[in-house]
């Protein structure tokens, strides 16, 4: 009942958004005469499915999306600094569809997701960010939950491990603000110019997470009834006399080491050294010591849950795997860089900046494949990484004479250093002939020795920057997959931003990378009002 009173006010509050006019900005007011403000916004977000007749989506309205963020800003003194703000997010989907006539939304297991994915009411989802701060003459203390930014790229996450992400919505749902997870930590800097030749700033920061509520990723999982609309799709094996027509491979029943709250063993630490050269390059030397933020899994003795679903009647085949959050230890390095020298006048006359993120890391756990020998169930790895994006404005005039486009290659390489080719193993429903790791997180695919990924982001503003249009190309080459993602956002002004997107995914091997989310291509449209 609770949540249908939930239900009832969240469609009003989004109906009612468009009846609103005028300019409204952050809330300001003075406390103990110092300055207290508030701002946020809420969106309204609608997803419509294109694909029919699949096990695995919903076609027509399958998401009904609400997510609400405020903050709330305190300055009691000049060095000191209070913040905190909360999340809200329900999909109301749950409710429209749950009771829906034909009852295809049911059928196909989707409304067993709601408790993962209908309302996020957990305290440490509504809590998001919680911190008090201090900053004087180069010495800066944050203590609290929040969010550490090391990365110098884009999409693919090298040093930018500190903080979990959030991907229960999938590949489509990258927002930083509220996809990168706030974490209990604290975080020390100091920062100074310097006089040399060749430095001009110097910085060092340190991190603790002493993990106070420890979160991994929450990573897109298999199982209508666990990811929802989300989930992938992914074919199982033909059984004679139990699966004939076919089955699916179902969520994972998993037993996950559970870290302990202030457990040492879990706590993680990290520490950068900044740089800015004198001819403006930026460098960071990072070194982190800790838990992954991605468990790694096997499956545990060959064991599965067999079932059927009600829409097509073929079997669900549910592994049991366990698993634990492995250590993980990385040093890394990541540049920033202004080349002039490529800043030519028939293209924009604007110099492209290089961005450069590399990391090695030492022991990396992997879960496999094998469900027979429990020694070959997890192996350990080095493994190196490196991204390489550019960031370049041009001067198209047919298409854009006076704003130009924006340019933003990316490409992404990892090997694994003791990679093992592969050796004969006890097979089983779902182990081919050769121990293959998991790629950390639960896109599907085996991990090569060596991984290529490729994007490319295409943007640019028309009427005075108000309308936006961006297209963005993902290739996972091993996989042989790709995603295409566009997007229209047109901001009516400072508060009111309306929005059009859509995205398609393609693969060439089944079971394999992106491949598996083949059905989840989709429209959506988005009305989003701030007060800032």
């Amino acid at each position: 009942m609770r949540n249908r009173w939930i239900f009832a006010l969240a469609v009003c509050v989004s109906l009612a958004l468009p009846c609103f006019t005028g300019t409204v900005y952050a809330y300001e007011a003075s406390v103990c005469g110092k300055p207290l403000t508030i701002q946020g916004y809420i969106q309204q977000e609608i997803h419509y499915g294109l694909v029919r007749d699949k096990y695995d989506v919903q076609s027509g309205l399958n998401s009904f999306l609400t997510t609400a963020l405020l903050e709330i800003g305190y300055k009691p003194t000049n060095d000191l600094k209070l913040f905190a703000s909360g999340y809200f997010e329900g999909d109301w989907a749950y409710e429209i569809l749950g009771n829906s006539r034909n009852n295809q939304w049911d059928k196909k297991d989707f409304g067993g997701s709601r408790h993962h994915q209908y309302i996020r009411d957990d305290w440490n989802d509504w809590l998001h960010e919680a911190h008090v701060t201090w900053a004087n003459e180069g010495f800066y203390l944050r203590v609290g939950k929040q969010i550490v930014q090391w990365g110098e790229t884009d999409g693919q996450r090298l040093a930018n491990l500190i903080n979990p992400i959030d991907q229960r919505r999938g590949l489509t749902d990258v927002k930083f603000d509220t996809t990168v997870l706030p974490i209990w930590m604290l975080r020390a800097e100091y920062n100074t110019k310097v006089d040399t030749r060749f430095l001009t700033d110097f910085g060092v920061q340190f991190i603790l997470d002493p993990a106070f509520k420890f979160r991994g990723n929450e990573i897109t999982v298999l199982g209508n009834d666990e990811q929802g609309i989300f989930a992938p799709g992914v074919n199982g094996p033909t059984i004679p006399f139990l699966f004939p027509n076919g089955s699916y491979i179902g969520k994972a029943y998993t037993d996950i080491e559970k870290p302990h709250d202030f457990d040492p063993t879990y706590f993680s630490y990290g520490l950068k050294f900044r740089g800015v050269l004198s001819d403006g390059t930026i460098v960071n030397i990072l070194g982190f010591y800790g838990r992954d933020r991605d468990y790694a899994a096997a499956t545990s003795g060959a064991g599965a849950v067999f079932s059927f679903n009600n829409w097509d009647y073929k079997g669900i085949l549910s592994p049991v795997q366990s698993g634990y959050y492995p250590y993980y230890k990385f040093v890394g390095l990541t540049l920033a860089k202004e080349v002039p020298q490529l800043a030519f006048q028939v293209l924009s006359n604007i110099a492209p900046v290089f961005r450069l993120e590399s990391t090695y890391a030492f022991n990396t756990t992997y879960g496999t494949n094998e469900a027979v020998d429990a020694s070959k169930q997890f192996v350990k790895t080095d493994e190196l990484a490196v991204a390489l994006t550019m960031d370049y404005k041009v001067r198209v005039r047919w298409l854009n004479p006076t704003v130009g486009i924006t340019i933003n290659p990316q490409v992404f390489f990892q090997r694994e250093m003791n990679f093992n080719h592969g050796f004969a193993t006890g097979a089983t429903p779902f182990n081919p002939t050769r121990i293959e790791m998991s790629q950390r997180g639960s896109i599907a695919g085996a991990l090569h020795e060596n991984n290529y990924k490729y994007s490319l982001l295409l943007m640019t503003q028309y009427l005075n920057t108000k309308l936006t249009p961006m297209a963005m190309w993902i290739r996972d080459v091993q996989n042989a997959t790709d995603m295409y993602l566009f997007k229209l956002t047109y901001a009516r002004d400072s508060n009111w931003t309306y929005g059009l997107s859509g995205v398609f995914f393609s693969g060439k091997y089944a079971g394999n990378g992106m491949e598996v989310m083949r059905h989840k291509d989709k429209v959506w449209a988005t009305v989003s009002y701030s007060f800032n």
